[in-house]
């Protein structure tokens, strides 16, 4: 199963309602994340929560962490 697939899994199995928000853009093959590093947006109906989520592999977590750091939305 995909980092994706698992990602989905997880909220979903709390109670969240779900949605890939990561986009291929052909004319640059290249996908392009939610606000530059949102792959899954998850709600949660009954609390309002929301969750913006960087799908990945363990072996891609470091520089997930670096390339959020730098994202003025997450100061």
């Amino acid at each position: 199963m995909s980092p994706t697939g698992r990602t989905l899994n997880h909220p979903r199995s709390l109670g969240f309602t779900v949605a890939v928000v990561e986009k291929w853009v052909p004319r640059i093959e290249r996908r392009r994340d939610l606000w530059g590093f949102g792959d899954v947006l998850a709600v949660h109906p009954r609390d309002g929560l929301f969750l913006i989520v960087e799908a990945t592999s363990a072996c891609n977590v470091a520089h997930r962490l670096d390339k959020a750091k730098h994202r003025p939305e997450l100061a």
